[in-house]
């Protein structure tokens, strides 16, 4: 993983045991990319940083698109996807 974020293996081994405390914007973005985060993962991983790196989280794709397909799908009743930034029901 290390290789695909141009970044030391010894520096991801910091990161991931978190010895380091304060990887650059540049560094975290480059982990997400490594890594196929979508934006709301990229997001939640800039939050983990600290809150000068967190972007907002936009609610409109907080809710993971299986999810609510599965939802929208289900007939037996009602169906709802509650998490940390809204409510969804159908």
């Amino acid at each position: 993983m290390a290789e695909r974020a141009a970044i030391s293996s010894d520096y991801y081994t910091r990161l991931e045991q978190g010895r380091e405390r304060n990887p650059s914007p540049q560094v975290v973005d480059a982990l997400a990319a490594a890594l196929n985060l979508s934006p709301v993962e990229t997001g939640y991983l800039r939050s983990l940083v600290g809150p000068a790196l967190a972007t907002p989280i936009p609610t409109e794709t907080a809710v993971n698109e299986f999810l609510l397909l599965a939802m929208q799908s289900w007939e037996s009743g009602p169906a709802y996807i509650v998490n940390h930034l809204a409510t969804y029901w159908h």
